[in-house]
């Protein structure tokens, strides 16, 4: 079995193995090292912005493998499209709990409105159908009893004035 592996050579002319990386032929690894070796040469041609879009590609790609998006068998769309709906759904129901809110506020206010205004119409008709019908009463009346009324008024006034 051949292994790849990190060794020390001892001044007596022994060798000691450090660590054992991992099995594998000769041609195996030579063609591995080939790889490294361009890879690190396209690594130091690449420039600062192409480094940064492939280190967060592969931070992107590691992200939607462990979320369980990607997968062997292939993509898997259902766990973002989940978050996404969960997310506007509460937004949804935010929005309508609010609207619901708004909306009996401005019904409670619009009855508290039109209450006042059927009070206000309702206070002046009674007023001036009292008073109209007072003077329609003060016109039918024979004099004797508006002269009483009229004493009753004046004794009235007298007393709220002292």
């Amino acid at each position: 079995m051949e292994e790849l592996a990190i060794i020390i050579r001892e001044p007596t002319g022994g060798v000691k193995i450090v660590k054992i990386i991992a099995e594998g032929g000769v041609e195996f690894w030579e063609q591995n090292f080939q790889i490294a070796s361009e890879a690190i040469a396209f690594k130091e041609e690449m420039s600062d912005l192409e480094h940064f879009n492939v280190i967060h590609t592969n931070l992107l790609i590691t992200k939607l493998i462990k979320q369980g998006v990607i997968t062997k068998q292939g993509v898997n769309v259902s766990p973002l499209i989940q978050k996404a709906v969960e997310l506007e759904y509460a937004r949804t129901s935010w929005r309508w709990s609010r609207k619901k809110k708004l909306i009996k506020f401005f019904e409670h206010e619009h009855l508290k409105t039109k209450g006042v205004i059927q009070r206000t119409i309702w206070n002046r008709l009674k007023e001036e159908g009292f008073t109209a019908t007072w003077k329609w009463l003060q016109s039918k009346l024979p004099s004797p009893i508006k002269r009483i009324i009229d004493i009753v008024k004046e004794l009235e006034k007298k007393i709220h004035n002292e």
